[in-house]
């Protein structure tokens, strides 16, 4: 019995050694990414500028922006991702394992958001609030929400460009913690073509 103790303590010793050398990769290639950046002389006033920065009209000129120069990245820190999904009780970004623990930037999903708590086994109905802080800018198409409780101005977040929506088991509460009505949640969705609830 004690042998499997020193094989615990030694399995836990080498996960918490490669959690650190992961973490410190990740620290080094930021640390790297920020040592080659340069004060920006811009021909523009700087009110400009950071107006620029911080209000980009399309993921598509903000990746232009960033690749161009990284004040840019510097003055407005946001990922842009395709697609975000939670399912079997961890978020996955196009495919590969995310976590939102060491995140330092803010997130634009451009395409898809699907939540499923379905067989999440420790998983608040809320994990989806707890990420809105998180994003930046949501313009999904395809959203799908499965066993969730949200508050009403979280979901107008997501609802502003989505198209084919789909909820199952969503309940939705407005300031007040009151169940919003059916007609409420429509109207936060304005460029619905699909609704399935």
């Amino acid at each position: 019995m004690s042998n499997h103790c020193g094989e615990t303590s030694i399995l836990s010793n080498r996960k918490r050694k490669a959690a650190q050398e992961e973490l410190s990769i990740v620290l080094s290639k930021k640390a790297r990414f920020y040592s080659s950046f340069f004060r920006q002389s811009f021909s523009l006033p700087n009110t400009i500028i950071l107006y620029i920065c911080k209000n980009p009209k399309s993921a598509a000129i903000y990746q232009k922006l960033i690749k161009t120069c990284k004040f840019f990245f510097t003055k407005n820190p946001v990922l842009i991702i395709q697609s975000l999904w939670y399912s079997n009780d961890r978020w996955e970004v196009c495919n590969k394992l995310f976590g939102f623990k060491n995140l330092t930037c803010k997130l634009w999903i451009t395409e898809e958001l699907f939540v499923d708590l379905y067989e999440a086994k420790c998983a608040p109905r809320s994990i989806l609030s707890s990420i809105i802080p998180q994003i930046f800018r949501c313009d999904v198409q395809n959203l799908t929400i499965m066993n969730q409780d949200i508050a009403l101005n979280d979901l107008s977040l997501l609802l502003s460009s989505a198209e084919y929506i789909a909820f199952v088991d969503v309940i939705v509460k407005d300031e007040n913690n009151s169940v919003v009505g059916v007609e409420n949640i429509i109207e936060a969705a304005k460029n619905a073509k699909s609704f399935n609830m």
